[in-house]
């Protein structure tokens, strides 16, 4: 399925009064019409992890040295495929610098993540490979989400989601002035079998657009090793 996307939106539903304590999940969702989510597609079906990413400064912390540049890649190793934390934005000159294909997915792109996002809060790369596997349902909710005007669909289509805790959702207004309101958004995923709706105003996004909804729809389908059965059985009632 070909789409032809004119005009993205990030929406933000960010609290002006920011909360002592947030953090934030961030999943690229596959498919077409957008770069990252082509990307993603080559390696799943469903979505690809980006980051975890807090507010939280841990000052009383030792200053974090060399090794943690080791111990971040090695965890990464380990771990990116069983997050499908694949490389969605190659950086430069990658594959050739590295001359090993399958690195290309990993580790330079997760090191760069880490370092841009939470070493310098002074986070250690375990707590960082542990917060970025914490797919509880706890408290997270939609924060925000990334949507193209799709003209062949005549949906916007939403690429990315954020979800996130301690930040209460506010609707802001969207960048760009060629986003059709009165359209659906919705989520086309599986190489373009499936479409999911989500209304057309972004109260019906966030009710139908839940943490759990995506853990089963998205994370559940491609690995169960992070959901139980009576999850799954929840969701299909």
């Amino acid at each position: 399925m070909e789409l032809k996307s004119t005009t993205v939106i990030l929406f933000n539903i960010i609290s002006s009064v920011t909360p002592n304590s947030w953090s934030t999940w961030t999943f690229q969702l596959a498919g077409y019409g957008n770069e990252k989510s082509e990307t993603c597609l080559l390696k799943s079906n469903f979505y690809c992890s980006v980051s975890w990413n807090t507010n939280q400064i841990y000052k009383e912390r030792r200053q974090l040295d060399r090794s943690d540049n080791g111990l971040i890649w090695f965890l990464a190793r380990e771990n990116y495929k069983r997050l499908n934390w694949y490389n969605v934005q190659p950086l430069p000159r990658i594959g050739e610098r590295i001359g090993v294909e399958d690195r290309v997915d990993c580790c330079d792109y997760q090191t760069y993540i880490y370092f841009i996002t939470c070493r310098p809060k002074r986070i250690t790369p375990d707590e960082f490979m542990n917060r970025m596997s914490d797919y509880s349902i706890d408290g997270k909710q939609l924060i925000s989400f990334e949507a193209t005007f799709n003209h062949s669909l005549c949906l916007n289509v939403i690429h990315s989601l954020q979800f996130g805790t301690g930040l209460p959702p506010r609707a802001l207004p969207a960048n760009g002035s060629e986003i059709q309101l009165h359209r659906p958004y919705a989520i086309v995923s599986h190489g373009g079998s499936d479409i999911y709706l989500f209304g057309t105003i972004y109260g019906d996004v966030r009710q139908s657009l839940s943490f759990q909804w995506f853990k089963t729809e998205f994370i559940c389908k491609e690995h169960g090793e992070f959901c139980d059965d009576s999850a799954l059985h929840n969701s299909q009632v």
